[in-house]
Formats: C-alpha cells, sequence, structure tokens
C-alpha cells in the first residue's frame, strides 16, 4: 500500500486527500462523514479533499437519498494519471533539448564567464592552484 501512497504524493494530492483515497479504497463506497469519521477528520476538511479527488477523477460520488456517497477510482486510474504526467514531463524535456542551442546562446549573451577573480587567506590557496590547474592555456 506505500507505494500506492508514493504514487498519490506524486499527483500533488494533499495530505488529507492522500488519506480519504486511501481509506477509501479499504471501505468502498460510502458517505464522505464517515470516512471523515474514520479518519479522524472534520467534515469541511474531508468535503475538501474528496473535491480534490473528484475533480482528478480518483474520487467517483453518487447522492442516495440525500446523502454523498464516495468511492475510490480503481488503481489504474492513477496509473494512467501518473503516465499523462510522465508524458508532460517528457514533452516539456523535448522542447528545452529542441530549443537547446538558443537557450544556451542566449544564457551565454547575459552571463558572461569571469575574467577576473581575487581571493584572501590561506582558505583560498586550494582553489586558486585547482583553477591554474584547470584552467584552458
Amino acid at each position: 500500500m506505500d507505494y500506492l501512497e508514493q504514487a498519490l504524493k506524486k499527483l500533488s494530492l494533499s495530505d488529507n486527500a492522500i488519506r480519504m483515497y486511501l481509506q477509501s479504497f479499504q471501505l468502498g463506497r460510502t458517505t464522505v462523514g464517515a470516512l471523515a469519521k474514520h479518519l479522524g477528520m472534520d467534515r469541511s476538511s474531508a468535503y475538501l479533499a474528496s473535491t480534490q479527488l473528484i475533480e482528478k477523477d480518483l474520487m467517483k460520488e453518487d447522492l442516495i437519498d440525500g446523502k454523498k456517497h464516495v468511492w475510490a477510482s480503481p488503481p489504474e486510474t492513477v496509473e494512467t494519471l501518473l503516465r499523462k504526467q510522465a508524458e508532460g514531463y517528457s514533452d516539456v524535456a523535448q522542447n528545452i533539448s529542441t530549443h537547446l542551442g538558443e537557450l544556451s546562446l542566449q544564457y551565454r549573451s547575459i552571463n558572461r564567464p569571469t575574467l577576473l577573480q581575487s581571493f584572501s587567506g590561506r582558505s583560498s590557496l586550494r582553489r586558486i592552484t585547482q583553477d591554474i590547474l584547470s584552467s584552458e592555456i
């Protein structure tokens, strides 16, 4: 169950939402109030957590006799959301990679290399030696 909790954390859920999903996963269909009672959470926090889960499609809801019943979505939904998130990161990384030359040129034009540095004290002696040995001639 720890791996499921870790997966939910990667989806940027609040701690209350994670606790609610895991409890609902074990209990099945129940009211938000009953979940809150099991978790020792006030109902307003439980409703906020359930709303967060419903928005991410990690929890389903139904109204029965005027009471809101909720239940956790299957673990496949968690997997699907993680895969979509990973694809999103992959796309962003690809965009950076595509424009890396342009970005590097812009960075170098603004952040010119240091031409002169000053050092003082004995603690700087090692750094000076390393700079001399690593400098390109």
